[in-house]
């Protein structure tokens, strides 16, 4: 009778896996992860992801549109600094920098 039990069981947590949504860079725990001194971005996504991280109560950007995350680790103390060039001069770009070094993910949409 274990054994059946057992078998029911691992059958329907596959199956909640499945059901999950899939993290995309679009979302901060798919981010990108940067390790070098210059990282140039390539892609162009549309939309905001799978995960509503932004909350407009907390965040002075009211949605998250086309949006890409990047994580990085500080591993040295200093000035820290990056400068955003668009292939095309008109592109406008609205960004955001989170301090998640006592937090997660997670925590973003409430904090």
């Amino acid at each position: 009778m274990t054994r059946s039990l057992f078998c029911i069981l691992s059958i329907c947590i596959s199956s909640i896996s499945i059901q999950a949504q899939n993290a995309s860079i679009q979302d901060c725990i798919g981010a990108i992860p940067i390790c070098q001194p210059v990282y140039v971005e390539s892609q162009s996504p549309e939309g905001k992801g799978n995960i509503d991280e932004i909350n407009p109560d907390f965040n002075c950007m009211q949605v998250e549109s086309n949006s890409i995350w990047y994580t990085f680790t500080v591993n040295n103390s200093g000035n820290f600094g990056f400068l955003l060039t668009p292939q095309n001069i008109a592109d406008d770009y609205d960004w955001a920098l989170f301090n998640l070094t006592n937090a997660s993910c997670a925590d973003l949409y409430d904090d």
